[in-house]
């Protein structure tokens, strides 16, 4: 702050003060504002008629009115008037009335209480302001309000119907959008579905194949249980048979040795006296001894005729071995590989 600024005076101070407040006066309209007290009890919403009249008339309100309504009550600046009332006129009469410049503006006053028929003793054109008696402004008031009421009730309308068409537009699109969701969402569970049906399918399948197989394998395996069963009992009847062909041989073999040996003894026994009659005992102990060394290599020959018999079947009986255990390899090796596939 300057030097001079700190060293000002009370009534210097108090000057200025003042010269502001004339100014804010100055810049602002008057209004008197009267305090009517309703009653003497200090009671809420009473009102005492004649107490407010008394109040009233002391105060001079009444004797003001009575004076304002005789004058010129409302008054409005050239500009604010047209301004306020000139979309009241009708299209061809705006354009006269909103000429620029002070004539314009007075020529627009005066066209606009012409139009709505005020007399000319119920106003008055001034250099800035146009005066009105009480009751005339009513009128104009009254249709601006309607006129008012009526461009909001046009806007609300007009705006109602542009929020419908936008909520319809916007409603139309999230529909749309909502049914291209809900037909992608159907079309991946319809591939799901599908899918699960394609592989339940395809278990059902495999598992069917699997039961089949089990049934096959256990199948083969009684078929070979039974067929290994029947080649033995085969074998078994063929190596009996055998067996009994072998015995029947060896009894016909024997029966016949014996046959020939009773007839050879016959026949010596015969051959004996014969040569006992003769005389001839040397010749009989060298035949004896001889017919003893033939029966000797008879039973050698027959002896080792059975060996060799024997040592057949026996090979007889390690090849039907072999062959049954070759047999069952396969049959394991066959279920082996069944179960492993």
């Amino acid at each position: 702050k300057s030097r001079g600024a700190q060293k000002q005076s009370v009534s210097q101070r108090f000057k200025g003060q003042l010269a502001t407040l004339v100014a804010r006066l100055g810049a602002t309209s008057p209004h008197f504002i009267r305090c009517i007290k309703p009653n003497s009890v200090l009671a809420p919403d009473t009102f005492d008629p004649a107490l407010i009249l008394q109040q009233l008339r002391c105060c001079g309100v009444l004797e003001v009115v009575r004076i304002s309504r005789q004058g010129y009550p409302t008054r409005y600046p050239h500009v604010v008037f047209v301004e306020r009332y000139t979309f009241l006129l009708p299209p061809e009469k705006q354009k006269g009335a909103m000429v620029a410049g002070s004539s314009g503006v007075l020529e627009g006053c005066r066209v606009i209480v012409t139009h709505f028929g005020i007399s000319k003793d119920m106003f008055q054109l001034g250099n800035s302001k146009l005066f009105l008696r009480a009751g005339q402004i009513g009128q104009l008031e009254d249709l601006r309000s309607r006129y008012i009421r009526s461009a909001v009730l046009i806007q609300t309308q007009f705006r109602g119907f542009k929020v419908r068409v936008y909520f319809k537009r916007l409603r139309a699109s999230a529909l749309r959008s909502q049914c291209i969701y809900r037909g992608e969402r159907a079309r991946v569970e319809y591939k799901k579905l599908l899918l699960r049906h394609y592989a339940s399918r395809r278990l059902g399948a495999y598992y069917r194949m699997h039961c089949q197989k089990l049934i096959f394998q256990r199948t083969i395996r009684e078929a070979s249980r039974i067929n290994m069963a029947a080649r033995r009992h085969l074998l078994k009847r063929k190596l009996a048979r055998r067996m009994h062909d072998r015995m029947a041989a060896e009894e016909v073999t024997r029966k016949t040795a014996e046959r020939a040996l009773k007839y050879e003894q016959k026949r010596q026994m015969a051959e004996k006296r014969r040569l006992e009659k003769a005389g001839f005992e040397g010749i009989i102990k060298d035949r004896k001894e001889k017919e003893h060394e033939e029966e000797l290599a008879k039973s050698a020959e027959q002896g080792k005729v059975a060996s060799e018999e024997v040592q057949t079947l026996q090979r007889q009986l390690e090849e039907l071995k072999e062959q049954l255990k070759a047999e069952q390899a396969a049959r394991l090796k066959a279920e082996s590989a069944a179960q492993d596939g």
